[in-house]
């Protein structure tokens, strides 16, 4: 259980991608409030990012910080942990000026390793077994 300071003032939203092989997918925030359309927004582009490996991922949590608060800045964090069977705990963090494009960013770099880690088990998998 994350701490109280972790807790989302907007309540964190489970949402399920993909029909086949469902990836839950969390958004929590800190210091900041995500409008449901924003919320939405979000959700629609880490779908678009990490939809293709549904069936490698079991969860997917996403923390936004506003790091300074109200003071403004390069102050937005979005880290996201990955999880799934066949892939250890990969965890990606950017930091930004928008909520979007920190998100966005994040998102790439995230679908970039888990698929960089899958093509790594492939190639050594065949080694292992023979």
């Amino acid at each position: 259980m994350l701490p109280n300071v972790w807790k989302d003032t907007s309540r964190a939203t489970p949402y399920q991608v993909g029909k086949e092989n469902p990836m839950k997918l969390t958004i929590r925030t800190r210091h900041l409030d995500l409008g449901p359309e924003l919320r939405d927004l979000l959700h629609r582009r880490l779908d678009f990012a990490l939809g293709r490996l549904t069936t490698a991922l079991h969860t997917v949590e996403v923390t936004i910080v506003d790091i300074n608060g109200p003071k403004g800045g390069a102050d937005k964090q979005c880290r996201i942990h990955v999880r799934g069977p066949a892939l250890r705990t990969i965890v990606i963090e950017h930091v930004g000026t928008d909520v979007l494009a920190t998100v966005s960013l994040a998102a790439e770099r995230a679908a970039h390793a888990v698929t960089r880690s899958l093509a790594r088990r492939r190639t050594f998998a065949p080694a292992l077994a023979t």
